[in-house]
């Protein structure tokens, strides 16, 4: 460093002292009155996380600057579990006051201007990354090489920020958070450090994101000079082989090209292999030492011929060259170069007819050799369903013959058959039409499909309730004859009694009272010889006039009740009240 860069920086240092001393100074200045005088401070707020929650057990640190004793140390506080602190110390009036946070990790410096410093990890880190490389023909990366990041505070006060090593490539990234603070630098800035040896300076905010690439020759390479490899790949007849494919191994980052001439960018000195393969060609190897200039090589492949590859199922099918269960192919190759990738063992799991499996060898000069093999997969059980006609009731129940027909699907294989069975599955029977149920009660048809992979539905039942046998009726009246002939309204009672042996009654109903002689009518059309009388319903008590025309032959009411069963059969029974003519 220049002896006028130095005197530029001692400059800078000291107006910024004198800008840190008016600060400080004026900051709770009525307790103390000049410049050298010891005074109590106190410094006290909250840390907080990137989601704003209290951080706990971080370290706030309290430092001050002075030009005649350097950097020192006053106190330190660690937050308590709200993330709070609160720390009281005693400074020279007129020295610069620093604090030095320590939250998860991260290190951040404050200029303390104020009697409060809240501060919140931020989202965003500031970043500084690059490559270090030595100062050589080809930039050579140089790898585990120190990085350290630290901010001067002045004699004896530099603070370590972080801290990192480069990669095999040379690359290295530091993370930090940037605070509000005032260096022997300058404004937030920072010293970068080289291996301990170099410097460099670097301003850094919140947000940032800064590149800085360095060439250092205090470290040195290997015994290996670095180089560039160049090969020439051809046949046996040094045909150029267009669509070959180099690698070279050994490197960090594995190098490809395609094609017959195959050439790199500088690479580190050392050890490599070259493997070369093309389709239809037995794959080669080179050990080789880059050491300095170009390194060129010529190589031939030999022919070769692809696998033989062949398709096996792991048993035959099922039924009927049907699969009904899952089904494992595998492939066997045979070749004569030991370096085959053959597919693996593939589980036919998904349903289909005719599923094409394709499996391949992969020899390694990428010969490829296949086989296919065709999977019918059926794993799914019929469907069957049942129809019924007959004279059906609006219940469960028929009253007639019943006829049951049987219809399956299967979306894959087809169907093979139908059976069923009336004697609750001790014996079967195909089902080739319809199936006619004649006997009166419970008829319990089971039935049940099978296709042509195998698969058997689950038996499946129908209840079918027939009753062809109408219910019987009796019916009785409390008085069958209405005397004398009086013109009054007579109160008749009937006696009614319905049994069926089947289904069983459904309903009892009044049916009709119907009379020989025309009798007088309300203006509704109701004949008012009859009355009380709820037709359609179970009324058992209602009205006759005992009247008569006296013409003709005695007048007749005639009564009609009907029941009826559940499976819609019905019987009528009927009785009469006469009302003889007058003086009979």
């Amino acid at each position: 460093m220049s002896q006028t860069s130095d005197s530029r920086r001692g400059k800078a240092l000291f107006i910024l002292l004198l800008i840190l001393v008016f600060m400080t100074a004026s900051t709770n200045i009525s307790y103390a009155n000049e410049a050298g005088d010891q005074v109590v401070r106190s410094l006290q707020g909250t840390i907080t996380d990137e989601a704003g929650q209290p951080v706990e057990g971080a370290t706030v640190r309290i430092g001050a600057y002075s030009s005649s004793t350097g950097f020192y140390d006053i106190t330190s506080a660690i937050t308590d579990e709200e993330g709070s602190y609160s720390i009281s110390y005693t400074k020279t009036l007129g020295d610069a006051v620093s604090a030095i946070l320590t939250v998860k990790g991260y290190v951040v410096v404050f200029a303390v201007e104020s009697e409060t410093l809240d501060f919140q990890l931020p989202e965003q880190k500031a970043t500084l990354s690059g490559k270090i490389t030595y100062v050589d023909e080809f930039a050579t990366p140089v790898s585990n090489y120190p990085i350290r990041l630290t901010v001067y505070l002045g004699r004896g006060g530099r603070i370590n920020i972080a801290e990192a090593w480069s990669d095999s490539e040379g690359s290295y990234t530091l993370s930090v958070i940037p605070g509000q603070f005032y260096s022997a630098r300058g404004e937030n800035t920072y010293i970068m450090t080289y291996n301990n040896n170099w410097e460099s300076t670097v301003q850094l905010h919140s947000g940032d994101h800064k590149i800085i690439d360095q060439q250092v020759f205090d470290m040195h390479p290997g015994t290996y000079l670095n180089g560039r490899l160049e090969v020439e790949i051809t046949d046996e007849s040094d045909v150029p082989i267009e669509d070959a494919i180099a690698e070279v191994a050994g490197t960090d980052i594995p190098l490809y090209q395609a094609g017959n001439y195959f050439f790199s960018d500088v690479l580190k000195g050392g050890a490599y292999t070259l493997k070369v393969s093309a389709p239809g060609y037995m794959p080669a190897e080179e050990n080789i030492e880059i050491n300095g200039g170009v390194y060129r090589l010529s190589l031939k492949l030999i022919k070769n011929n692809p696998p033989v590859v062949t398709a096996v199922k792991e048993r035959a099918p099922d039924y009927n060259g049907w699969y009904n269960k899952d089904v494992w192919v595998s492939f066997k190759a045979v070749d004569e170069d030991a370096e085959l990738v053959v597919s693996p063992p593939f589980l036919v799991s998904t349903e289909g007819a005719d599923q094409a499996i394709k499996g391949f060898a992969i020899d390694s000069s990428g010969l490829v050799g296949t086989d296919t093999t065709y999977v019918n997969l059926d794993k799914t059980a019929p469907v069957t369903e049942a129809a019924v006609s007959g004279q059906a009731s609006s219940g469960d129940w028929y009253r007639s013959d019943v006829h049951v027909s049987l219809s399956a699907k299967d979306k894959l294989s087809g169907i093979e058959q139908t059976t069923y069975s009336l004697d609750y599955g001790k014996t079967w029977a195909v089902y080739n039409g319809a199936v006619t149920l004649s006997k009166e009660g419970e008829n319990i048809v089971l039935y049940r499909s099978t296709d042509q992979a195998g698969n058997m539905e689950k038996q499946n039942t129908l209840v079918v309730n027939i009753d062809k046998t109408a219910p019987t009726l009796q019916l009785s009246l409390n008085r069958y004859s209405l005397s004398p002939a009086n013109n009054k309204m007579i109160p008749i009672q009937a006696f009614v009694d319905a049994q069926d042996g089947g289904s069983g009654i459904a309903a009892i109903q009044l049916v009709s009272i119907t009379s020989n002689e025309a009798g007088q009518s309300t203006g509704t059309g109701h004949k008012i010889d009859i009355q009380n009388a709820e037709f359609g319903t179970y009324d058992t008590a209602f009205e006759l006039r005992a009247e008569n025309s006296g013409k003709g032959p005695d007048r007749e009411y005639n009564i009609v009740y009907s029941a009826t069963d559940k499976a819609g059969n019905t019987a009528l029974a009927s009785a009469t009240v006469t009302v003889p003519k007058k003086g009979k």
